[in-house]
């Protein structure tokens, strides 16, 4: 659990040079309390600050009986929830460059046993999202044939970012 916590190079990029719109966060640490993420939002509830949590769309960590909140995390959250289209969109082409890198060893076109892999999902997941389009394909014979750009558009698409798959490490 910790080593999910420290890792993931490209995000701690993107968090250094995109700082989050909230005054003062150099002055935060990088994992921050739930009292300080309470302090970072402008000051919300504690029960809001749960419900975020609980919800996941603020991810966190348990370490012993405290939640640890990582600043990119909420980062992501406050551009992905609080702001402009224009930066959402920002944050769609970091992450698909995140994901460009991540996936640079697969073929061009991949299986749904390799996509699953791709996308740290199981079959359960990927293939009614191939079934009914919501993940490009092509249909050969018997098998569904992604093209790794369809993979990187669905990766970084609002359904899987809401999914618990968000932000694999880069190998």
């Amino acid at each position: 659990m910790l080593a999910e916590i420290i890792n993931n190079e490209a995000m701690d990029k993107y968090v250094n040079e995109n700082p989050l719109p909230v005054t003062n966060l150099d002055s935060y640490p990088d994992y921050l309390s739930l009292d300080q993420m309470r302090e970072v939002l402008g000051g919300i509830s504690k029960k809001k600050a749960f419900s975020l949590i609980l919800s996941e769309q603020i991810k966190s960590s348990r370490v012993g009986r405290t939640r640890i909140i990582k600043k990119r995390d909420l980062i992501v959250y406050t551009k992905t929830y609080e702001l402009t289209e224009g930066q959402r969109r920002q944050i769609e082409d970091i992450l698909r460059i995140h994901y460009e890198k991540l996936f640079s060893e697969y073929d061009d076109a991949v299986t749904t046993d390799i996509l699953e892999k791709m996308l740290n999902a199981s079959n359960n997941y990927v293939l009614p999202r191939l079934r009914d389009g919501r993940i490009k394909s092509l249909f050969i014979g018997r098998t569904f044939r992604i093209p790794k750009q369809y993979a990187i558009d669905f990766a970084v698409s609002k359904e899987h970012q809401k999914s618990k798959r968000r932000f694999p490490q880069l190998a």
